[in-house]
């Protein structure tokens, strides 16, 4: 997923790159937010941190299903990059690959 970004030109990292592993998921929301940067997760806990706690976000992009085969997140991400749809800070986008649909529902706060 990450060199797909990367050669489809957006600047990205991950947890890893950014020695963030092990962190919890609101330091990283809060860590994005202060980078002005947008996180793309498999973990519904983001988008449960969002309503439920008051904390600042840029945005969230919640890929479903939550498995990690690199084909199906890759596919997901093309058809979300594909509608090049224009959403207001903050957000929460939940991308949801059903096979023979993707099925994508915004949210603006």
């Amino acid at each position: 997923m990450i060199e797909f970004l990367r050669i489809s030109g957006y600047d990205i990292s991950s947890v890893i790159e950014e020695k963030l592993s092990g962190k919890s998921d609101e330091y990283l929301i809060k860590y994005a937010f202060r980078q002005k940067s947008i996180i793309i997760t498999h973990d519904s806990d983001f988008g449960k941190i969002i309503f439920t706690q008051q904390i600042n976000f840029t945005g969230i992009i919640y890929l479903r299903p939550g498995h990690f085969n690199p084909n199906v997140t890759i596919t997901t991400l093309k058809t979300l990059l594909s509608r090049q749809a224009e959403v207001k800070i903050p957000f929460l986008i939940v991308a949801e690959n059903l096979i023979d649909n993707i099925k994508i529902r915004v949210r603006e706060f």
